[in-house]
């Protein structure tokens, strides 16, 4: 009797859970449209046509799963793996997804050892704004990730909950297998470089709301003593932001995070290789009052927009040593700075109105300070030993309403672009023009009044166009038919 419940404790300390993939056939999304536009082109006088259609087809066939193991004991090993679902969109085909493993670990009471593949880069980070600025990216004011990133190790973790966590990953670079052959098909020898790197990640989670995080990695191998002096590689993160409640709806979101880098690169205007401290940093502030980083926008400014008003500052500040031909040595200590102010609201302040409007300041700090002679004449001029840049602004703004009237609705809307940066170009009979990039739109959505149909009016102009003058773009009527 002692032996069968001594085993059924063991199970009981030990156990799988499982949740297996699951063929779950069904269609997603079907839907389509069509459209026609006939449009005027006011600066050539000229019109034509334009048909378009659109269908989305979307099939469910997999349901994710996944299979981990799970004890009681004081150390035991963990693995989890996962094997995604699947779903196929119009002209794609039914592939078996690749099944992952998401978690190896061997706990250790409060600490554990991780056994996969990991990253020892420190760093990443995005704030959250209410507008990202109209460069295509998505991406302003995020700090990327620094150090070398090793990935074949180890991670060793430490976690007291409510406190912190802390994780040391220690990782080896793979190196150039031992024999001469290098179409060899074995390469059981490029595992064995002697080569290492290393990252140290904390973070705490004391207080509510408040995210700390600190990280350095350090490269073991790397060497870049062009002078003495000059250590190898290493890099530090940080991070705070917090979440601040002002009322059920408001609140304050402060943000900041740098990294440091410490390494050699090529200076970013001549080229020339040097060996240099590489400060990234944004601090910004969100005043927010609804959803955060939302698919959706109406015009020119980027989608991931967050209602709210944000103002960002991002950074960069590079200090190094470059080395010319002939021993010309210099000293470059350049400081950059640009600035963002957006603000952004899907409807939540006044029903039914969309709108956003977003200051950028290109070069809002620029200085730059050169010694030495390893940089050429133009390069010094352009410097001029210490330039203070003229800031180059960009004013973006967007609006629509929606005007409900019995279940049909009306949407004008309304955007604008300004770029104040001067571009210098020549035509074919070597006169010389200045350009802006300046950019006007509006129009008018009709729903309802046809079911299933939706009229609009559109008018915009181009986007580059001569100092002081704005072509006059072009005029469509458009008519679409979807559901």
């Amino acid at each position: 009797m002692k032996k069968i419940v001594s085993i059924v404790a063991a199970l009981a300390m030990a156990t799988a859970m499982f949740a297996n993939p699951v063929m779950n056939i069904n269609v997603v999304d079907f839907n389509g449209s069509a459209s026609v536009s006939w449009g005027i082109d006011l600066d050539r006088g000229t019109t034509g046509f334009k048909n378009d259609t659109d269908v989305a087809l979307k099939i469910h066939f997999l349901d994710e799963g996944t299979k981990a193991t799970s004890s009681d004991a004081s150390v035991w090993g963990e693995i989890e793996i996962k094997a995604g679902g699947v779903d196929v969109e119009k002209g794609g085909s039914f592939t078996v997804p690749t099944p992952s493993v998401e978690k190896a670990i061997l706990h250790i009471g409060p600490a554990w050892v991780g056994i996969k593949a990991g990253h020892t880069t420190v760093g990443g980070f995005e704030p959250v704004l209410a507008t990202r600025s109209t460069d295509g990216t998505n991406k302003w004011g995020a700090v990327a990730a620094v150090g070398t990133d090793a990935t074949q190790g180890i991670t060793v973790g430490y976690k007291m909950d409510n406190v912190f966590s802390a994780e040391v990953d220690f990782r080896s670079l793979q190196g150039t297998p031992w024999y001469a052959d290098p179409d060899a098909k074995t390469s059981w020898g490029d595992k064995y470089s002697d080569k290492y790197a290393a990252s140290i990640k904390v973070t705490f989670d004391m207080v509510e709301n408040l995210g700390v995080a600190l990280g350095v990695s350090k490269d073991f191998t790397v060497d870049h003593k062009l002078q003495d002096g000059d250590e190898s590689d290493i890099q530090l993160f940080g991070k705070v932001e917090y979440k601040l409640g002002l009322t059920d709806k408001f609140y304050l979101k402060p943000q900041v995070a740098a990294t440091w880098a410490q390494g050699k690169i090529a200076e970013p205007i001549t080229g020339i290789t040097g060996y240099v401290a590489n400060t990234e940093a944004v601090a910004a502030v969100l005043f927010g009052w609804g959803a955060e980083k939302q698919g959706t926008n109406i015009k020119y400014i980027e989608q991931k927009v967050s209602d709210g008003a944000s103002v960002a500052l991002r950074m960069s500040n590079v200090v190094g040593n470059f080395w010319g031909d002939d021993k010309n040595n210099a000293k470059l200590n350049t400081f950059m700075g640009d600035v963002l102010v957006g603000v952004w609201d899907s409807a939540t302040l006044v029903p039914n109105l969309t709108f956003g409007a977003e200051l950028l300041l290109e070069n809002a700090i620029n200085t730059a300070k050169v010694e030495g002679k390893v940089f050429d004449e133009a390069i010094k001029y352009k410097h001029k030993e210490t330039v203070d840049c003229t800031p180059v602004k960009t004013i973006t703004a967007e609006a629509k309403y929606a005007i409900d009237l019995d279940g049909k609705t009306i949407t004008p809307k309304v955007a604008v672009v300004f770029h104040d940066d001067l571009v210098k170009v020549s035509d074919k009979n070597q006169s010389e023009y200045e350009l802006n990039a300046q950019k006007f739109y509006c129009g008018v959505d009709f729903d309802g009044f046809v079911p299933y149909t939706t009229f609009s009016v559109d008018y915009e102009t181009a986007e580059v166009c001569p100092k002081g003058y704005m072509y006059k773009g072009h005029l469509d009527f458009t008519c679409k038919i979807s559901f």
